[in-house]
C-alpha cells in the first residue's frame, strides 16, 4: 500500500470515529463494503486515465450513468470544470451544468471550490460531509440531518476539468490496524490533556500555558486555541496578546465555514471533530482544509486543536520561503506598495494587500498594514486580525512589537526587529527584520525577512555579523567549560581582553539575574539585574535567563534606552549564562 492510501486509511479511521461519536451514524446506511484508500485511488486514477483515452463527452456520459461500471455501490464519480460548473453525477443529473462554487455542507464549506483548488494541483485528497443516496440512490442535499463525514480523492483530468469520488465513512473498514495517523492521536491528546490541566490547575493557569508559543500546549503548527461559547478568543499562543477579548464568532474562513461558531456548537454538545478551511501560514497563507478537534472545558469555555490535511498527509512540498531575499528587497516591496496605494487610493489598497493570492504577496513576504493606533487594517495571512487594535501586541519575550513598528512608521520610515515563528522552520521563534514606511496622515504599511533569510547584497551568503556573533558567544562558552567558571569571568571582565575586543564583548549573568561579569560596566557586578525593563517592555534579563534554559538562542530588546538591540545567549550550566550583542542597526547596515 502506498503512502498517501496509507494516510487515507488512518484518517477515515479517525473521522469514523468521529462520526460515531456525535451520533450521526444511522441504520438507514447500506452495509459497509469495505473500501480501502488503495481502492479510492485506484478508482479515480483508473477513471482519469479513461477520461484522457477517450472523447470528453463519452466519458462524462459513461461517470452519469448510474447502471454503468463507474457506480460500484456506493463508490461513485462527480466531474467539474475548474468554474466549479458540475459536469456528471450519476444520482444529480438534474444539476448538471449549474454553477456549485457557493453550494455549501451542512456546516457550510464550500466543498466545491476547496475540491477544485486541490485538484488544480493534480490530485489529493479532501474532507467534507454529504448525504448518501437513498433507497432509490437519489440524493436529496436538503436534508441536512442525513450527511455523513466523506473522505475524498479528487484528480485533474486535463487543464480545463477534474474528477473525484468518496468513500462514506460507514462504509470502511480497515482490516489491518484500525490505528489512528500519530498526528491525529497527539491532536486529540494534547486538547484532552488541556482540558485535564484545567481542571486541576485552573482556568487562569491553563489559559496563561495555552498563550506560551513556547509552553506544553503549543509544538509549531500543532497547537491550543481557547475560545468562550460566545465567540470571544480567551488564549491563543500566535494570536495573544493583542487579540484576546476578540469577538471572532463572525469570522468566516476560506471556503464559508463561521469556523468559532461551528466549534463552539460542536463542543456545547459534548465535542468531536470538525471540517472547516484556514489559512496555513506554512504555505503563505494559503486555504487549506483542516481538521479541527474540540471539547468543552466548563459551561464557560471551549479548547481546540487542528490538522492541516497537508500535515496528516504527509504533505512534503516546502514552506515558501524568503530565502536569500537582502533586506532591500524588502524595502522595495512596501515602497512599491505605498506607491501602489498612492495609484490607487487607500480603499482599493486595502483590498488588495488583503489577498492573499495577489500581487502582494511573494512566497513567504506579505504585507501587514496597520493604523497608527495600532488597528490592523490588511494582512493576506491572518485576515483575523483586521479590525482589531493590537497596540499592547508582544512577541514571546515581551517586546512591545506593534507599538515599535508603529513609532517607527511615525517618523517616516525605518526598521524594527522582533520574535516571530517562521513557518518555513516548524514555526521555531526566530528575529525577524521588519521595514514599515508611513503611507499617510493616519496608517503605514510593513514587511519583513526572517534573519536566517537575510543574505549578504554583495556575496549573497549569510550575514558575517550574525555568525561573528554567535561564534562569540559559543566560544566563550567552550572557554567556560574548560578553564572554570572562575577563570572564565575573569577573562569576560577584562576590557582587552580576547572575550571583549571584536565588537562582541562577552557578558556574564547568575540564573536568578545577578551581574557577573561585564567589561563594559565593571562598577555593576554584583548587582541584580532582574527588575531591568527595557523601552519596548522586554524584562531583558529574566528573558535572558529564560532563553538560557531553553537551551539558548536570539533575544531582542532596548536597554537603557540605547536603540534596539540583537543578543545571542547560551547557559554555561545551571547556575549561569552568558551572551552577547550587537546592535540592531548594524544588522540593517550589513543587509543593505
Amino acid at each position: 500500500m502506498n503512502r498517501s492510501a496509507a494516510v487515507f486509511i488512518g484518517i477515515t479511521a479517525v473521522l469514523l470515529l468521529a462520526l460515531c461519536c456525535a451520533g450521526c451514524m444511522t441504520g438507514e446506511t447500506d452495509q459497509s463494503t469495505g473500501t480501502t484508500g488503495d481502492d479510492l485511488e485506484a478508482y479515480v486514477h483508473d477513471a482519469a486515465a479513461y477520461a484522457r483515452s477517450v472523447d470528453k463527452d463519452e466519458a462524462l456520459a459513461a461517470f452519469s450513468d448510474k447502471n454503468g461500471t463507474f457506480v460500484r455501490g456506493n463508490l461513485y464519480l462527480y466531474a467539474y470544470d475548474f468554474n466549479n460548473t458540475l459536469l456528471a453525477h450519476p444520482y444529480q443529473p438534474e444539476k448538471v451544468g449549474t454553477d456549485r462554487t457557493n453550494w455549501t455542507t451542512a456546516n457550510g464549506l464550500r466543498f466545491v471550490q476547496a475540491a477544485s483548488d486541490v485538484a488544480r494541483g493534480g490530485s489529493g485528497y479532501v474532507v467534507y460531509m454529504y448525504p448518501p443516496p437513498g433507497e432509490e440512490r437519489e440524493i436529496d442535499e436538503e436534508m441536512q440531518n442525513l450527511y455523513e463525514v466523506k473522505l475524498g480523492y479528487v484528480e485533474k483530468v486535463d487543464d480545463t476539468w477534474w474528477i473525484g469520488s468518496g468513500v462514506y465513512l460507514s462504509d470502511y473498514v480497515d482490516e489491518s490496524t484500525g490505528e489512528l495517523p500519530s498526528e491525529v492521536t497527539t491532536m486529540t491528546a494534547l486538547t484532552r490533556s488541556a482540558v485535564a490541566y484545567a481542571h486541576e490547575n485552573g482556568t487562569a493557569a491553563a489559559l496563561a500555558e495555552i498563550d506560551k508559543q513556547d509552553g506544553r500546549f503549543t509544538d509549531g503548527n500543532l497547537y491550543l486555541y481557547a475560545y468562550d461559547y460566545d465567540g470571544t478568543l480567551v488564549a491563543h499562543p500566535y494570536l495573544a496578546p493583542g487579540m484576546i477579548g476578540t469577538d471572532l464568532s463572525g469570522y468566516v474562513g476560506p471556503y464559508g465555514v463561521k469556523v468559532i461558531e461551528v466549534c463552539a456548537e460542536t463542543a456545547r454538545n459534548g465535542g468531536g471533530f470538525v471540517v472547516f478551511g484556514w489559512e496555513n501560514p506554512a504555505k503563505g497563507g494559503a486555504p487549506e482544509l483542516k481538521l479541527g478537534y474540540v471539547l468543552p472545558v466548563d459551561d464557560r469555555w471551549w479548547v481546540g486543536s487542528g490538522l492541516y490535511l497537508s500535515d496528516i498527509a504527509g504533505d512534503e512540498r516546502a514552506a515558501p520561503s524568503c530565502d536569500g531575499r537582502t533586506l532591500g528587497d524588502v524595502v522595495t516591496f512596501v515602497r512599491e506598495a505605498c506607491e501602489h496605494a498612492d495609484a490607487v487610493g487607500k480603499e482599493q489598497a486595502l483590498s488588495d494587500f488583503g489577498k492573499r493570492d495577489g500581487e502582494f504577496v511573494d512566497g513567504n513576504l506579505y504585507l501587514y498594514v496597520e493604523d497608527f493606533n495600532g488597528t490592523t487594517l490588511a494582512h493576506p495571512v491572518h485576515p483575523q486580525k483586521v479590525g482589531v487594535s493590537r497596540m499592547n501586541a508582544t512577541d514571546p519575550h515581551g517586546l512591545l512589537l506593534v507599538k515599535g513598528l508603529c513609532e517607527t512608521a511615525a517618523i517616516g520610515e525605518g526598521y524594527f526587529m522582533f520574535m516571530y515563528q517562521d513557518p518555513a522552520d516548524n514555526f521555531t521563534l526566530t528575529p525577524k527584520l521588519g521595514y514599515v514606511k508611513k503611507a499617510g496622515d493616519d496608517w503605514w504599511i510593513g514587511s519583513g525577512v526572517y534573519l536566517a533569510d537575510l543574505a549578504d547584497p554583495e556575496s549573497g551568503k549569510p550575514l558575517s555579523v550574525l555568525a561573528n556573533l554567535t561564534g562569540a558567544v559559543e566560544e566563550a562558552r567552550e572557554y567556560a567549560l574548560c578553564e572554570g567558571k572562575d577563570a572564565a569571568l575573569d577573562a569576560f571582565r577584562d576590557p582587552a581582553g580576547e572575550f571583549a575586543v571584536g565588537g562582541h564583548p562577552v557578558y556574564a549573568f547568575s540564573r536568578d539575574g545577578v551581574l557577573l561579569a561585564d567589561p563594559a560596566r565593571p562598577d555593576a557586578e554584583g548587582t541584580d539585574c532582574s527588575g531591568a525593563v527595557g523601552e519596548y517592555g522586554v524584562h531583558y534579563v529574566v528573558e535572558g535567563a529564560a532563553v538560557a534554559e531553553n537551551g539558548g538562542g536570539y533575544l531582542i530588546s532596548t536597554p537603557e534606552g540605547s536603540g534596539q538591540r540583537l543578543d545571542y545567549i547560551l547557559p554555561v550550566d545551571g547556575e549561569w549564562w552568558i551572551g552577547a550583542g550587537v546592535p540592531v542597526s548594524t544588522v540593517v547596515d550589513e543587509s543593505l
